[in-house]
């Protein structure tokens, strides 16, 4: 199966050892993959020009390998008829294919045959929709970053990529300070219309971030 993302390039999502082909679609610039997966049972993704990094979360980045501005990712999920059940990401051949695992269920037992799991995910290009500078905001500067969708997902990946694209673009977003707003509004205020991270913030440990909602003065 193959689909181009909404940067051109073709996304393709294989499931080996006989597992039902999966199903791929682009829905607003964002590839979307079902699939029915017993236990076991992976779905590989691979993107074209593009390189995978799983974390331990299960979710995963995308860094475009031409242009690190473009960095985006993956959080996916597997439900059967008992509820959420854990996938496992890992990278395979350099990073090129991110292999996405079905994990047996706790409670199974060897003689009984868990059902198949419904496993969903999407394949964003993109973490961050626009990041602008706005002068005289509270106390000085302001960096007002919108992220995606799947910025906002709240997955060690989402952060991850997030971060990247930021600094990237605006080196000032690099710093302890701009660092502590981004974590405390990925947690604590991830669907606000934009997270305005600031630089003259004073310099105090994450918890005090957190304590005065994202603003200590």
């Amino acid at each position: 199966m193959r689909v181009s993302d909404a940067l051109g390039r073709a996304t393709t999502v294989t499931s080996p050892g006989g597992a039902d082909a999966p199903e791929a679609a682009l829905v607003d610039g964002v590839v979307v993959v079902s699939a029915m997966l017993g236990d076991g049972e992976a779905l590989e993704v691979t993107v074209d020009g593009a390189r995978w990094t799983a974390y331990a979360d299960g979710s995963a980045t995308l860094t475009d390998a031409a242009d690190p501005l473009r960095v985006g990712g993956t959080d996916p999920s597997a439900r059967d008829a008992d509820g959420v059940r854990r996938v496992s990401t890992r990278t395979e051949d350099d990073g090129r294919r991110l292999v996405v695992e079905v994990a047996a269920r706790a409670s199974a037992s060897s003689t009984t045959a868990a059902p198949p799991a419904k496993v969903a995910l999407t394949v964003a290009p993109r973490a961050v929709e626009s990041a602008t500078w706005a002068d005289d905001v509270e106390g000085g500067r302001s960096l007002q970053v919108d992220p995606t969708t799947f910025g906002r997902s709240g997955s060690a990946a989402a952060l991850e990529a997030v971060r990247a694209e930021l600094v990237e673009s605006e080196p000032d977003a690099g710093t302890t300070v701009m660092d502590h707003q981004l974590r405390c509004h990925a947690l604590g205020a991830p669907g606000k219309e934009t997270w305005n991270l600031e630089p003259w913030r004073p310099e105090v440990d994450y918890l005090a971030y957190l304590l005065a909602r994202c603003n200590p003065t």
